[in-house]
């Protein structure tokens, strides 16, 4: 199939949301949590969220801080019952409503590339989230990813190159990026169509699973979106 390229970074931006969705909702679900000790946790999507081993928990109030969503934080001084309570209210009435807003605006623009079962998948999405049920929507969310993977060659191609590429700036953010993922980021640049545009950002993608720099990193999306003439 052959893509538009605003439908190309359609795809792309809706895998990076909905990575960005499932994420938050995971990291922020238990505020202050002990250090993950495992090597992997899998999202259920086919995609694993590598989580580095011995890594210093992170406080989800931090976590977006990093992540560069303002969680409108109170006074440092103010009790930590009263904090939690607050932070819950911005993720569940602001921030994952509008991550779920820019799912579904990615998902119209899409719709002609995607088959009906992953659009189906999408609005139940959509109706869980209507009513309030974020937990529930994120899960759903899983399945969409599902979905995701299992469409036509290049629509799947230019979704998972978003999911990855936002797993490692994710992961870049916070400080605790491995090995494993510039190896899927590279993977998934890897597997873009043979277009000659692509094909001058698939060499530096391998390269960056040998030097890990985050420099090259943000060169190579820069240069990835100039493509689309988009900005982050």
């Amino acid at each position: 199939m052959i893509l538009p390229l605003s439908t190309a970074g359609d795809l792309c931006w809706l895998g990076r949301y909905m990575y960005r969705t499932i994420t938050i909702q995971q990291r922020t679900a238990i505020v202050n949590t002990s250090a993950k000790t495992s090597t992997e946790t899998n999202t259920g999507t086919g995609t694993n969220i590598v989580v580095a081993t011995n890594t210093p928990p992170v406080s989800a109030e931090t976590y977006l801080a990093l992540m560069g969503i303002n969680s409108q934080a109170l006074h440092e001084n103010t009790d930590e019952q009263t904090r939690t309570e607050h932070l819950a209210r911005q993720l569940n009435t602001v921030i994952l409503p509008a991550l779920f807003n820019h799912i579904n605006d990615n998902v119209q623009t899409v719709r002609g590339v995607i088959d009906r079962d992953a659009y189906q998948l999408f609005n139940d999405a959509k109706s869980l989230k209507n009513d309030d049920s974020l937990r529930a929507a994120c899960l759903q969310l899983h399945a969409c990813c599902q979905a995701m993977r299992a469409q036509e060659t290049t629509v799947a191609a230019f979704w998972s190159l978003g999911f990855s590429i936002e797993q490692l700036d994710e992961h870049l953010r916070i400080n605790d990026a491995i090995s494993a993922h510039f190896r899927q980021f590279a993977v998934a640049a890897t597997s873009l169509p043979d277009y000659p545009a692509w094909n001058t950002l698939k060499l530096p993608a391998q390269a960056l699973v040998f030097t890990q720099d985050h420099v090259a990193f943000t060169d190579w999306l820069t240069q990835f979106y100039h493509v689309f003439d988009q900005r982050l």
